[in-house]
């Protein structure tokens, strides 16, 4: 639905500047709802949704850490849910469909190549600006597990990532069982520049084993800050604007003053996204 760090996230980027007028950045008005999806019936609603045809066999920029084949047959939707099934079955795809076969692609392998796993990656066909982004998720257990709840927009790159959960590593960097499905990852990613080079921001915490229930996870962006919630707690927040001094501004920026603005902030709007993915390196999985 579209409607724990609990201060301020540290600036991860930021660029003096300041502004020649005065500005409220606050916005006051009331949620309007404009995209709903409650997964009635029994098939996904392709008026709405769709299986990005570049992003088959890879999320987009990640054609390395990935080893599944998206498809819409890897899709459930039955009595208000909607799953995602990912499968351990071999197929042999292109990974972006719409390039030749033997083209090499960034992470150094054939385009047209061989897939162990398939499972599912849709994305809304409408994008959206400021706006409360809202899903009730219960996520898969398991070794290598992907799921991402997220938003994208390109040209310059604009990622927030609700949530991702994946392999979490020990102190000694070995793979840690008893932190699956718990570490809530909370992510931007930005190209500020828009010279193709994309950084991210990120954070975590641990939390509660998010595959034994279902749980509302919350994205607010607005004009003026980014706030991550879990079944309605604060968990992360981002501003637009910072003082010198790193505190938060309030509502009014005034002209003539100077500020630091937070780069990782998004400028374009951004299709929501729900996927499961499976991490490179993955050895025993059942489906799920």
């Amino acid at each position: 639905m579209l409607f724990l760090r609990v201060n301020s996230q540290t600036i991860c980027e930021g660029l003096n500047v300041m502004p020649i007028e005065t500005f409220d950045q606050c916005n006051y008005n009331s949620w309007k709802l404009v995209f709903e999806d409650n997964f009635d019936g029994n098939n996904l609603n392709l008026s709405i949704w769709e299986l990005q045809a570049w992003g088959q066999g890879a999320l987009y920029g990640n054609n390395g850490s990935v080893q599944e084949y998206n498809t819409l047959n890897n899709i459930e939707v039955s009595n208000g849910v909607l799953k995602i099934i990912a499968k351990e079955e071999t197929v042999q795809r292109r990974a972006i469909s719409w390039k030749p076969d033997d083209e090499i692609l960034e992470d150094g392998l054939p385009n047209l190549r061989t897939y162990n796993y398939t499972s599912s990656n849709i994305w809304t066909k409408s994008k959206f600006s400021y706006g409360k982004f809202e899903a009730r998720i219960k996520i898969p257990k398991g070794k290598g597990f992907w799921p991402a709840f997220w938003t994208f927009g390109g040209n310059p790159w604009n990622e927030l990532d609700v949530f991702e959960f994946w392999n979490e590593n020990d102190a000694f960097n070995n793979y840690d069982p008893s932190k699956l499905s718990k570490v809530h990852h909370m992510t931007a990613h930005y190209d500020f520049d828009n010279d193709g080079n994309t950084n991210m921001c990120g954070t975590k915490y641990n939390g509660v084993d998010f595959s034994q229930d279902f749980h509302i996870f919350t994205l607010i962006w607005e004009k003026n800050k980014i706030e991550w919630y879990v079944d309605g707690q604060l968990k992360r927040t981002d501003y637009r604007y910072y003082t010198m001094l790193g505190q938060t501004t309030g509502c009014t920026i005034n002209a003539w003053t100077q500020y630091i603005m937070n780069r990782i902030y998004p400028v374009d709007p951004m299709a929501i996204i729900l996927n499961l993915a499976i991490q490179h390196g993955t050895d025993d999985h059942g489906n799920n």
